[in-house]
């Protein structure tokens, strides 16, 4: 993450925490809140619910910028940075893609989630990435809803700089991406599809058992239907008995 977006979030906890940990100025900020009609009782102590999703906490916190506006005296070193358009502007764009990498950390969970659905997952998630980050270098940020309502509602436009180091975050992200999933050997391709094979041409690593096995169920019309019915995983668990050979490179 580059420098200005890091200290951005650095200084965004510290506002969180300041109230949070403060029972007394959590108590007036609530008072506070409803007073103004917010929506928002409380901020979210990412201390004390550490199963949310820092995305949420820095959305929380741009949501409720205003009531802070009043709500922080002049004591309050950070104070100042709600009042900073390019702050916010940073702030707007951290909640928002953080929203968008919890989004993928969910995808990944499940009970039915193989190597395959990960893969697929973060090569999306590379290519909108790679998107964003070309139409950002264009100056449109429509791609991100915090960000473009804020910069939709004033007057202002958002200065070359924040552009740039947002840009820089997005690539980033994608290099990261890479590195934490490389891509997948594709000699193990036919565990997705077991009837789409090049009979031809068998996939490498194999012993001629497996082989035997692999043509014997890619002949399976049967099995196919079976197989466009089921999920991957349940797939190859009913098959567990039945070609118990090829099943253990599953």
């Amino acid at each position: 993450m580059p420098t200005e977006l890091q200290k951005v979030l650095d200084e965004s906890m510290k506002i969180v925490n300041y109230i949070k940990s403060r029972p007394l100025n959590a108590r007036l900020f609530s008072q506070i809140f409803e007073e103004m009609g917010s929506s928002h009782i409380q901020l979210l102590f990412h201390t004390d619910v550490r199963w949310l999703c820092r995305g949420k906490v820095l959305n929380r916190l741009f949501e409720l910028r205003h009531e802070l506006q009043c709500f922080l005296n002049d004591r309050f070193e950070l104070r100042n940075c709600l009042h900073d358009w390019k702050w916010l502007c940073k702030l707007a764009y951290l909640a928002d893609i953080f929203c968008v990498l919890n989004c993928l950390n969910l995808s990944f969970q499940g009970k039915e989630i193989s190597l395959f659905h990960v893969q697929d997952k973060v090569n999306a998630a590379i290519a909108k990435l790679n998107l964003w980050q070309k139409t950002v270098d264009s100056g449109e940020v429509d791609s991100f809803p915090s960000l473009h309502e804020f910069i939709t509602s004033s007057t202002t436009k958002i200065d070359a700089d924040t552009l740039k180091c947002i840009t820089q975050h997005l690539e980033s992200l994608q290099v990261g991406l890479k590195n934490y999933f490389p891509d997948l050997n594709k000699n193990i391709e036919w565990i997705r599809d077991p009837f789409n094979i090049d009979t031809t041409s068998m996939p490498e690593d194999l012993t001629r058992a497996e082989e035997e096995q692999l043509l014997e169920l890619a002949s399976d019309g049967f099995l196919k239907i079976k197989q466009r019915e089921s999920t991957l995983t349940s797939f190859w668990l009913q098959m567990q008995h039945v070609y118990p050979v090829l099943t253990k490179k599953f």
